[in-house]
């Protein structure tokens, strides 16, 4: 039985690896993308990629990247299967799998027999061993890109903390100044890494804020509605600024209507935060980015200005 596994696996040995080659680009055409709501997802931009899609929260298919010079966990190098650096071998399962009465199942049922070469270049021979589960590394690894779709929903990025004068629980005059800032952490404004990982391949996802676009919910049939672009994240009002406008990020000219127009009494304010987010192979392979967006929302009182005169 032996020898014929090894008859198998050597004459496999000699088989061009072309397909394999195809398998490894095909991977790597995936891409993340992630909606304004909702965890990101791996778009398969190559039908039979191996790398699905899915939500991030599985490893997904695995790709079979040719081992060359350098070996890693994963890698498959033809007619020896895949390498397990824990151990130093790579790994194949044996075909056909020995009969149930073979001494090498150790009285087992489940798991399955695979050939064990080890000691690459210099190759001391051919094992048989019977495993309940496949070694690490074996099928390949997952496509990198689902990797990173788990590293950065990991991230915990979100809209604005929104900071807002007048405030949402106060009210604001016509023709005022709006101040607009969002409080400044990890999660609202960056940076902030996060990495996902499998035994043999790790992704690490790093976001950071570049702007944020307010929506002032002050459309009406004769104006368009006002909006701020801040590349900052705003800054902070204090009673002692007064009427000054934001130095950075405010809606200068105030609004032009009370709140009362709306038949909520209120303006509805949209901030959502544009991140820009990069991804990377640890130690180096692919690498991405990506544009991801969140939003978060904030109403606001605004009154007319009552004028006093005697």
């Amino acid at each position: 039985m032996l020898t014929r596994i090894l008859r198998r696996v050597l004459a496999a040995a000699v088989l061009t690896t072309a397909t394999l080659a195809v398998t490894a680009s095909s991977a790597y055409a995936d891409h993340v993308y992630c909606p304004p709501s909702g965890p990101c997802i791996v778009i398969v931009d190559t039908p039979g990629s191996p790398g699905g899609g899915g939500t991030g929260g599985g490893t997904g298919g695995g790709t079979s990247q040719e081992c060359g010079d350098t070996l890693f966990a994963g890698c498959l190098k033809p007619g020896l299967g895949y390498y397990n650096p824990a151990d130093g071998c790579f790994w194949a399962r044996a075909e056909p799998q020995p009969p149930a009465s073979d001494p090498i199942w150790q009285g087992h049922t489940d798991g399955a027999v695979y050939v064990a070469a080890c000691g690459w270049p210099g190759l001391t021979g051919f094992t048989n061993f019977w495993r309940a589960t496949p070694p690490p590394g074996f099928g390949g690894l997952p496509n990198p890109a689902v990797l990173a779709a788990q590293a950065i929903n990991q991230l915990g990025i979100r809209g604005p903390d929104i900071g807002i004068a007048p405030t949402p629980g106060g009210s604001g005059l016509v023709g005022l100044p709006v101040w607009m800032w969002t409080a400044v952490s990890p999660q609202t404004w960056g940076p902030i890494e996060a990495t996902a990982a499998v035994p043999g391949l790790a992704v690490t996802a790093r976001a950071k804020a570049a702007r944020i676009v307010w929506e002032m919910g002050d459309a009406t049939t004769d104006k368009p509605e006002g909006r701020v672009t801040c590349t900052t994240p705003g800054t902070p009002y204090k009673t002692s600024y007064g009427y000054k406008a934001s130095p950075d990020c405010g809606y200068d000219t105030g609004y032009g209507d009370p709140s009362s127009i709306r038949s909520s009494g209120r303006f509805t304010v949209t901030a959502t935060t544009t991140w820009h987010v990069d991804w990377w192979v640890v130690g180096g392979g692919a690498t991405g980015e990506l544009t991801v967006t969140r939003e978060s929302g904030a109403d606001i009182l605004i009154e007319d200005l009552q004028v006093v005169t005697r």
